[in-house]
């Protein structure tokens, strides 16, 4: 009897351990998406609530929203730590059905974190600048401005991210195709309001009303690739 539970113990840790690497990897790669997106959507809210408007109101919300904002940029920062996290997993999802692109993919992802981490850094010079004993509100101002123009530049590199991994998802036989149109249309929506906001400056009409589109693009991509890994990504 001891000998039969021991052989049962011992099969069913085998078949724990025989699960595709590729699996293993996607259901944390589509756990650390969900999380991203409960700790960004507050911070972000925060951010950019504070740092809408006219250079005088910047000013004042980065001093009377000191508190709100440095918690911001921890959830920023824990974002940045979940994207690498991501990076990695998706280049085990993706070894496999897509080695040729699994590389850049990666690669694509982990610039933008770089990028990202910059601009996170200004935000928080920002904030520092601002609430110092002088007080320096145009110098602040300034960071806050340098945060929001690293961001954009960020979210174009993380278009082209996006736009190769939809490519890899479409052009793999094992991969969903459906889902990587899904993630198309991110990648675009992304691109053109990086595009825009360059060219017409971020508070430009147009600009301003491709960001529910964005929201609603970035947020719908996100979810259902988060969805997909957790319940089907890095099956053989």
């Amino acid at each position: 009897m001891t000998l039969s539970r021991s052989t049962t113990a011992s099969d069913a840790t085998a078949a724990v351990d025989q699960r595709p690497p590729g699996r293993r990897a996607a259901v944390v790669t589509g756990a650390a998406l969900l999380l991203m997106a409960l700790v960004a959507i507050p911070a972000n809210l925060v951010v950019q609530s504070a740092l809408t408007g006219e250079a005088p109101a910047v000013a004042q919300a980065l001093t009377a929203q000191e508190a709100a904002l440095r918690l911001g940029v921890l959830g920023l920062l824990t974002v940045a730590v979940l994207d690498v996290v991501v990076a990695w997993g998706l280049g085990r999802v993706l070894a496999t059905p897509a080695p040729g692109l699994a590389t850049l993919v990666v690669t694509l992802r982990l610039v933008y974190v770089a990028v990202f981490v910059v601009a996170i850094a200004l935000l928080l010079v920002a904030v520092e600048t601002a609430s110092s004993s002088t007080g320096d509100a145009p110098a602040a101002v300034l960071a806050a401005s340098a945060f929001s123009a690293c961001w954009r530049l960020g979210l174009v590199v993380f278009a082209t991210h996006l736009a190769v991994l939809a490519a890899a998802f479409v052009g793999a036989p094992q991969l969903p195709t459906w889902l990587g149109l899904l993630l198309g249309l991110g990648a675009t929506a992304y691109a053109v309001d990086g595009v825009v906001r360059t060219a017409l400056g971020a508070d430009a009409a147009l600009a301003t009303g491709l960001v529910p589109v964005v929201s609603a693009c970035a947020a719908v991509g996100e979810l259902v690739l988060a969805g997909w890994l957790l319940t089907r990504g890095g099956r053989r």
